[in-house]
């Protein structure tokens, strides 16, 4: 049982071991890409997007042609309605 006991105890210290020794390369790799990360940008920082411009709205003042074709519509549907 004293057996047992003690590869339990290795087991866990040894798991604790990784977990530590995979916190400490997570933590190292975050740093290092954050250093890089400002190093790159120092020395190659992003070009000016440019603002685009916004469209014209378009225009909500209707053609007199098309005003003319729908009045003609209209009274000819009206003229075939009454025969």
């Amino acid at each position: 049982m004293a057996d047992l006991t003690q590869l339990v105890a290795q087991a866990a210290n040894i798991m604790a071991l990784g977990m530590i020794i995979v916190f400490c390369f997570l933590t190292f790799l975050i740093l290092c890409v954050n250093v890089m990360s400002k190093v790159i940008s120092q020395y190659f920082p992003d070009a000016p997007v440019p603002v685009k411009s916004k469209p014209a709205p378009p225009s909500t003042a209707t053609s007199p042609v098309v005003l003319a074709a729908v009045a003609a519509a209209v009274q000819q549907h009206r003229n075939q309605a009454k025969a």
